[in-house]
């Protein structure tokens, strides 16, 4: 079979590159195969490696990848399933590149054939392309740090699913009219699964339209459609949003032992399935707990820039003995924590959300109290695990939403947990 996957951004070549060059410490034992596929040049496929004898090494260089045939996944769990025939994976630019007859037919593209484990040689040959089974497009928004975390993502296995997947067509920051143009044109070219990280409810239309064309769809790390009546989407992986923000209160309660405090609530991106369900779970904890007072509601667009620029107005509004704490519904409080501190306002306890190095670094240095961890990998992994299920004729095994485990993490636990992304 031939797939096209698509998504999660430019740090998955680098990731791959320091897992095998030993500067990331494995989190998870090695399973036994997977491609990591980066986007080709806008001419066509990415190039075979059919002249490498046998097991080729992994690297990056440019547009080409070679993956050493150690990482991987166990058949069993592998999105693609454990098959008796080659699968050549092929990166392009808005479309699936079908290769003629001609076509480095006997190659190893990707130095995958070994990979894949899925014949008895070290290297698959691929004598002709029977058919398409599916062609499965992912779509991104790429404002929100769930969106960057899938770009980030992957921490092991060979960075596993997910880091097969690669953007086609980005969505700048929320950009609903791109989202929209980008479904559409998938449409068009009739592709058959859609895996979607929606930028809020505003994208509901587009949905419909990938509906009305009878393609599957799956959200991934956000939620917009699912649940909806007037539109049909096939799961949801990734987080409990509405338990994220519940459990961003119960940090603020180990912070505090119950006692009162003045909190300032900083939101992502407005409008944002995370915004919202974070804040409505964030709501639920504080009508529970009424000795935590909330004196502030901001917003910051989970950019860096302007949570320093929100937390500097914070502290300025509010000197100390009026402000105890600044709950951050993403994890872009670097720049603002480093602020406070040096300011002289390190009484303030900052929670945040989500697991990037440089919070693990803030949380191990006690300059940040802890975060619920939503781990990127799993969501993508299983996202693309339950388009394996679908393309199986396995709807009735696919979990309807999957909920993912949302670790809390603060200093007693962070030097023994891995970050969930970055270096």
């Amino acid at each position: 079979m031939r797939i096209q996957l698509n998504w999660f951004g430019e740090k998955l070549a680098t990731r791959l590159a320091d897992i095998e060059a030993g500067r990331i410490a494995p989190a998870a034992p090695r399973d036994a195969a997977t491609v990591v596929v980066l986007r080709a040049a806008a001419e066509g496929a990415v190039d075979a490696d059919g002249e490498r004898a046998r097991r080729p090494g992994a690297r990056v260089d440019g547009a080409r990848v070679g993956v050493a045939a150690g990482v991987g996944l166990d058949a069993a769990p592998h999105p693609l399933g454990a098959a008796g025939e080659a699968v050549e994976v092929d990166v392009a630019d808005q479309r699936v590149d079908l290769a003629g007859a001609l076509d480095d037919g006997g190659g190893d593209h990707l130095g995958a054939g070994a990979v894949l484990g899925l014949g008895g040689e070290h290297e698959a040959r691929i004598a002709r392309e029977a058919r398409v089974v599916g062609a499965v497009v992912v779509v991104d928004p790429g404002r929100e740090p769930g969106a960057e975390a899938l770009d980030e993502g992957q921490r092991r296995g060979g960075e596993a699913v997910a880091a097969r997947l690669r953007r086609e067509g980005d969505v700048e920051d929320g950009d609903v009219a791109a989202e929209l143009a980008n479904l559409q044109n998938f449409v068009a070219q009739k592709r058959d699964l859609i895996i979607l990280t929606p930028s809020g409810e505003g994208i509901i239309p587009g949905i419909k339209q990938v509906n009305d064309a009878g393609i599957p769809l799956i959200e991934a790390n956000n939620k917009a459609g699912f649940g909806r009546k007037e539109v049909n989407v096939l799961t949801y992986v990734g987080a409990d949003d509405v338990e994220f923000g519940r459990l961003q209160g119960k940090l603020l309660d180990q912070a505090f032992g119950g006692k009162k405090a003045k909190i300032a609530y900083v939101m992502g991106f407005a409008g944002s399935p995370a915004q919202v369900l974070r804040a409505k779970g964030w709501d639920e904890f504080r009508a529970k707990n009424s000795q935590y007072e909330e004196v502030a509601r901001v917003t910051d667009d989970f950019d860096g820039a302007k949570a320093l620029a929100v937390v500097q107005d914070l502290l300025s509004r509010f000197p100390k003995g009026q402000l105890d704490a600044i709950v951050m519904q993403g994890p872009e409080a670097s720049a603002a924590v480093d602020f406070a501190i040096r300011n002289g306002r390190d009484e303030i306890k900052f929670i945040v959300g989500d697991y990037p190095a440089d919070v693990r670094q803030l949380i191990y240095d006690g300059k940040i109290f802890g975060t619920v961890d939503q781990d990127p990998y799993p969501q993508a992994y299983n996202a693309m695990r339950m388009a394996w299920l679908h393309f199986n004729g396995k709807d009735a095994d696919i979990p309807k939403p999957f909920f993912l485990p949302l670790p809390l993490i603060t200093k007693e636990n962070a030097e023994k947990t891995p970050a969930a992304w970055g270096c």
